[in-house]
């Protein structure tokens, strides 16, 4: 038995957690992003962290990555637009290196820090683990949070899950027969 303990590497990883919640319409605060570059130019990413307001859970961080791949940068775009973001005089069109990306990265912190969206917040499964993390779906203005939290709570809920996350679910619809 050892009489000693290692600092190892993980004393490093000070990456904000997200938090896992349950399912539901959230009202967020953005805190801030910063560039996430898997390989530049073709995977650069920007890593957002948000402050939970209001929702089913009260409390906690949640976490979302927006990718600026060719052709996929609509999640940058919906999440931009819903804070009142000039995307179309600000962003559309700019030819950026990975040192002004990463610029743009601080200046959008800037810009957008402390505002507010409302957010579809679902359970969904790692294709890298297979570990469930709540992810945020669906971006709204903040000011359709308490109609879209009022939607979402007379929707049905789907009630059972596929045992392997590869397989598919039954839709809800189909299984319960119609009811209306």
């Amino acid at each position: 038995m050892a009489d000693t303990l290692t600092i190892d590497d993980s004393i490093l990883n000070t990456d904000v957690i997200s938090s896992h919640v349950p399912d539901g319409i959230y009202l967020l605060a953005i805190k801030g992003c910063k560039s996430d570059i898997v390989s530049w130019p073709d995977d650069a990413r920007l890593k957002w962290t948000f402050g939970i307001k209001d929702g089913p859970v009260g409390h906690g961080t949640l976490t979302m990555i927006t990718t600026f791949k060719k052709d996929a940068q609509f999640s940058a775009g919906r999440l931009l637009n819903a804070v009142d973001y000039d995307v179309a005089g600000k962003l559309h069109g700019k030819e950026l290196t990975q040192a002004k990306f990463e610029a743009m990265a601080e200046g959008l912190t800037k810009s957008v820090s402390n505002k507010e969206i409302a957010a579809l917040v679902g359970e969904t499964a790692s294709k890298k683990n297979g570990k469930f993390y709540s992810n945020i779906e669906e971006i709204y203005p903040a000011s359709e949070f308490a109609e879209q939290a009022a939607a979402a709570s007379s929707r049905p809920v789907r009630t059972a899950a596929a045992k392997d996350p590869e397989e598919p679910v039954e839709d809800l619809a189909a299984s319960i027969g119609e009811i209306w």
